[in-house]
């Protein structure tokens, strides 16, 4: 059994790319804006007249956009994160099969858990992507809720995140599983 392990380096390359620019994006206009809501509230008889700068309304609107930007996309960068951690893409006895936590739902009790399990019945092509792999190929999907299993269905195609150590060699699993038609 070959299992791919998460790997932060690879996520950080790969599928967390696009989340990372946008927090370095909105790190120094949230850093502004929470510098002018400290110092009109530690001092309020200072007077940060910002509208005679040239460029004043794009500092507003930037500093607005980080103040709400920031906060959210370390949220999302760490939500999807959790998510590729608690999957699982692994080949076992030539299947590949891929485990992908779908949605956690916190209770009272704790949480209950969605996953979405793939089984590759033939794979037709891999198309790498900047984060994604995408997988052309005959998948039965089962979705599992609860740790109740419903009826699966044949699915034609799935994305797997650049997230995972090694996962090169899922190509060569797709070169001498490609269906020759």
């Amino acid at each position: 059994m070959i299992k791919f392990k998460y790997d932060k380096e690879v996520y950080s390359k790969g599928y967390g790319k696009a989340f990372n620019r946008a927090v370095f994006v909105f790190m120094p206009g949230f850093i502004l804006a929470f510098l002018i809501l400290l110092t009109q509230t530690a001092f309020p008889s200072v007077n940060l007249d910002l509208s005679n700068m040239p460029v004043s309304e794009l500092i507003a609107i930037y500093t607005a956009a980080s103040f709400i930007g920031y906060p959210s996309a370390l949220l999302i960068r760490m939500g999807y994160r959790v998510f590729c951690e608690e999957s699982i893409l692994r080949i076992d006895d030539g299947t590949l099969k891929y485990d992908v936590l779908v949605k956690r739902n916190w209770t009272l009790a704790g949480y209950v858990t969605i996953y979405h399990n793939y089984v590759a019945k033939r794979i037709n092509q891999i198309n790498v992507g900047k984060r994604f792999y995408d997988l052309v190929a005959e998948f039965e999907k089962t979705v599992i809720y609860k740790g109740n299993e419903e009826p699966a269905e044949i699915v034609g195609e799935m994305r797997v995140p650049i997230a995972f150590k090694d996962m090169e060699r899922l190509l060569e699993y797709g070169n001498w599983r490609i269906d020759p038609r």
